[in-house]
């Protein structure tokens, strides 16, 4: 789990009531008993390129919304240069296939990307695909948490522990497949603190609206071994993931919290967008599933975040 060494995130660490050896065990523990929980609901987006080969042109989530299955992604990645083809799913065998999903896509905006601070795009899946992927998995909307919370603005040390983990499909680590070939590829989650208020200043990123998350590409694994973490093209629609863990029994509680959206290379972090955004953005496209789409209290007399 690659590390910041000069950001909050470390000294963070050092500030749990564990001893200083204890923390990598810890930290090794944790993404051990939460990742079978959140890594299962994320996919490859892949295109098709002249030659016929299949890169990587983004990720997304499939959501369960009573028996409607949404996919979700950035909005930028289903307008690329090369448009996705489909999503690269496990098949109940142990193989994998490539599902070309089939419906009704929804965009917060149908201009170009410096012109849309949410930049998410949601494909209601018609019944042909959603037949096709009734194994797969979806991410319930239990597991979505569309209110706010104290950690996702700085860091509080107590019993309860706190983190976040960015899941995608890094280009860079999946090169394009041969024609007729497919694999899920690999998939990278870079964990987690929040950033301070300060970045999100740089970043232009309204708090309410979006959460930005270090993702330093150079630091420390917590065997004190220099690693180099993967470019992050092609994470850009990847599921963000709060994790709770209690100590010391490490109980795991997670919850959907946002979206990637883009990776800002001069604060080194990752800007997403907040999960209720794009709850809100279902709701208003779909009317049939607003009561079944949990809905943000915090924000509901602001009118920010409509889309």
């Amino acid at each position: 789990m690659p590390r910041r060494d000069k950001r909050r995130a470390v000294s963070s660490l050092s500030d749990l009531p564990l001893d200083v050896q204890d923390v990598p065990r810890f930290v090794k523990q944790r993404n051990t008993a939460a990742n079978p929980l959140i890594r299962p609901f994320v996919y490859p987006l892949v295109g098709l390129k002249n030659d016929g080969t299949v890169p990587v042109v983004g990720s997304c989530f499939l959501l369960a919304v009573g028996k409607t299955r949404l996919l979700v992604s950035a909005a930028h990645v289903f307008r690329g240069p090369q448009n996705p083809l489909g999503f690269i799913a496990p098949h109940a065998t142990g193989s994998s296939y490539l599902i070309r999903p089939q419906g009704q896509l929804v965009r917060s905006s149908v201009s170009q990307l410096e012109d849309d601070p949410f930049d998410v795009g949601v494909l209601r899946l018609g019944s042909p695909t959603s037949a096709e992927i009734e194994h797969v998995p979806a991410i319930p909307m239990d597991l979505i948490d569309v209110e706010p919370r104290q950690s996702d603005v700085r860091f509080d040390v107590s019993k309860e522990m706190t983190a976040y983990c960015v899941l995608g499909f890094p280009a860079s680590k999946n090169k394009p497949l041969a024609p007729g070939r497919l694999s899920r590829g690999v998939l990278f989650g870079h964990w987690s603190d929040v950033c301070d208020i300060s970045d999100y200043v740089t970043a232009k990123a309204d708090v309410r609206t979006h959460l930005v998350v270090p993702m330093a590409r150079n630091g420390m694994n917590d065997d004190e071994r220099f690693v180099v973490a993967p470019k992050p093209h092609g994470m850009s629609g990847g599921p963000v993931w709060r994790v709770r863990f209690r100590l010391p029994d490490l109980a795991i509680t997670i919850r959907l919290v946002g979206m990637a959206v883009e990776y800002r290379k001069d604060i080194e972090s990752a800007v997403a967008l907040r999960i209720w955004v794009i709850m809100n953005l279902i709701r208003s496209a779909f009317p049939d599933l607003a009561d079944k789409v949990p809905r943000a209290t915090t924000f509901a007399e602001t009118g920010n975040g409509s889309v």
